[in-house]
């Protein structure tokens, strides 16, 4: 079982978790008027600005001892009018010596500049396509996400699944919603299936994912679908809720939008074990655990991305040479 299988299955629970607060207006009568509120908010949203900034941390344990593996910061601002990213990231790992590696990219106007402090260099890339097309594109992705959340039909089996395996909690002026423990993953699988037809959203995904490839003139994997059906499926659910995750994910109440993210397994070295030859394995730790906390604010804040006078430099001389 290959490790990129559970961070998409992450992704997907996830997806699951922001687009949630309808089910729970329904699903649950004691909130069910404070969750319409954050539905309709939620529904209502479109493509905005933000800044999202965040840890991931990685610790591995053997024999009772538990150390450090590494720990990445993460910085990334985005405005939506004109369109520019921001992400600045510093890796830290006593593996890979005593200074962090620094990664910096920034895309405007038409280009993204990427540095990292291990090259020491530059890169310069033109976009393929423009400016217009990327944000329209984004633009259709929130809006046909915020018309799916407004018309969603909720039945009892979607009610059912969200008190099973989801918890509400109120924290001042936040909504929390938290994965509860224990739960068994392939009973998890058939009950999300029975609730949103995972073969229903497979194909719309598909669907969604060429549409997109078209627009911005990118070739489409023809075996997307076989992808995600070899992501989920009963086996690799089950194996996911062995490392015993925890999510909470949390918005503002007042707003509808999303404030934070908390993400957390422990892979045991079993599961690692069937991915590497057996002369690694001797190497492996007993257990590596994974914690990721991630925060989302200035929505809808005009953010002025700037582009450090080296990457502009570097480019004005490279295109010179050419």
């Amino acid at each position: 079982m290959r490790l990129n299988k559970f961070k998409s299955l992450f992704v997907f629970i996830l997806i699951g978790l922001l687009f949630m607060p309808k089910a729970i207006a329904q699903g649950s009568q004691s909130t069910s008027d404070a969750w319409s509120e954050i539905a309709k908010k939620v529904g209502e949203q479109s493509f905005q600005s933000f800044h999202m900034e965040g840890k991931i941390g990685v610790k591995i344990s053997s024999q009772g001892m538990t150390s450090d593996f590494g720990n990445v910061d993460l910085d990334l601002q985005m405005n939506d009018q004109p369109i520019a990213l921001q992400v600045v990231a510093n890796v830290v790992s006593p593996f890979l010596g005593s200074e962090p590696i620094g990664f910096e990219s920034y895309s405007k106007d038409g280009f993204t500049y990427v540095y990292s402090t291990y090259s020491k260099s530059w890169e310069v890339t033109e976009w393929s396509v423009t400016e217009e097309d990327i944000l329209k594109s984004i633009q259709d992705s929130f809006e046909k996400s915020a018309n799916d959340l407004a018309q969603s039909d909720w039945t009892h089996e979607n009610e059912r699944f969200i008190n099973n395996y989801f918890e509400f909690e109120e924290k001042n002026k936040d909504y929390l919603f938290k994965l509860k423990k224990n739960i068994d993953g392939e009973a998890f699988y058939h009950d999300l299936d029975e609730a949103i037809d995972l073969k229903k959203v497979i194909n719309e995904s598909a669907d969604k994912a060429k549409d997109q490839s078209e627009e911005l003139g990118q070739s489409f994997d023809q075996d997307y679908e076989k992808s995600i059906e070899k992501v989920l499926n009963p086996d690799t659910f089950k194996t996911f809720f062995e490392m015993n995750p925890e999510m909470i994910v949390t918005y503002g109440s007042q707003t509808g939008q999303l404030k934070n993210i908390v993400l957390k397994i422990d892979v045991n070295s079993d599961v690692l074990s069937k991915t590497i030859s057996q002369e690694d394995q001797a190497n492996l730790p007993q257990k590596i655990s994974v914690d990721i906390n991630l925060n989302f604010d200035q929505y809808g804040e005009r953010i002025n991305i700037q582009i450090p006078t080296e990457a502009v430099q570097y480019f004005q001389e490279s295109s010179t040479e050419e």
